[in-house]
């Protein structure tokens, strides 16, 4: 019979495949969340359409009839609707895989839209949201989707950050040369400890309670801003709050 003289155990650290399995199964979440979306869209139109139509038509049968007070309730009914209706058209475009090219992207328009689908936990966070765009600001060129989904990461997790009370979020512009600007969105929230302020940008790290966040947020930014030729860097105190600073160049 012969003697075992030892044993060797080959282990493999599979962390790193659990996280690449999630992040796939996350993308998978998303893209069937675009599908919904726009089946969802689909079914919204058709009500929304006979609502703009009626209302459009009640306002001018009834023009000069109805008091002016009632008037303005059928006018904010129409808005309304058309809101719902310019919404879910956003969030298919944004759910939608991105096949976009490049283009020049209005700086103020790009905003207003992302912050169209922040709207939610602007309220729920109790956050004062605020815009400073000077009309100097340039365009910029690129690919609006993805222009978005920057905009949108950095505020949802400006608004994350913030106090239960409540707190501000700032997003401003301005231009640093002719050929480049400078994008920044603050916020007053709790801050990023400094030994943590190098890793908010790698891919799976977050300091967010279970449930609260995928740690892919801010790597999708930087990757996204990379790929724009853009840099993206970020300051942030403790107790006062954090800039997340974005350089790109103007069309």
């Amino acid at each position: 019979r012969e003697e075992i003289e030892g044993v060797i155990l080959v282990g493999q650290e599979l962390t790193e495949l659990r996280n690449l399995e999630s992040q796939v199964i996350h993308s998978e979440k998303l893209a069937t969340l675009g599908q919904v979306a726009a089946g969802v869209a689909h079914e919204l139109n058709n009500p929304l359409t006979t609502i703009t139509v009626y209302t459009e038509y009640l306002l001018r049968k009834l023009d000069d009839v109805i008091e002016p007070r009632d008037a303005a309730k059928l006018q904010r009914i129409l808005e309304a609707a058309a809101r719902i209706q310019g919404f879910t058209r956003d969030l298919v475009t944004y759910a939608r895989p991105s096949g976009e090219e490049p283009i020049i992207v209005d700086l103020r328009g790009l905003v207003a839209r992302a912050l169209s689908f922040c709207e939610h936990i602007l309220s729920s966070s109790k956050a004062e949201i605020s815009v400073d765009i000077p009309d100097d600001v340039r365009p910029v060129y690129g690919i609006r989707g993805q222009l978005e989904q920057v905009i949108v990461n950095l505020v949802t997790n400006a608004c994350q950050s913030l106090p239960s009370h409540g707190g501000k979020v700032r997003i401003d512009a301005t231009m640093m040369t002719p050929e480049r600007l400078r994008l920044r969105v603050i916020d007053s929230g709790r801050g990023i400890p400094a030994e943590n302020l190098e890793r908010v940008f790698d891919p799976f790290f977050t300091t967010k309670a279970e449930g609260q966040g995928t740690g892919l947020g801010l790597s999708i930014v930087r990757n996204i801003l990379v790929n724009h030729a853009a840099k993206v860097s970020v300051e942030s105190t403790v107790g006062e709050g954090t800039t997340f600073c974005m350089e790109i160049d103007a069309s």
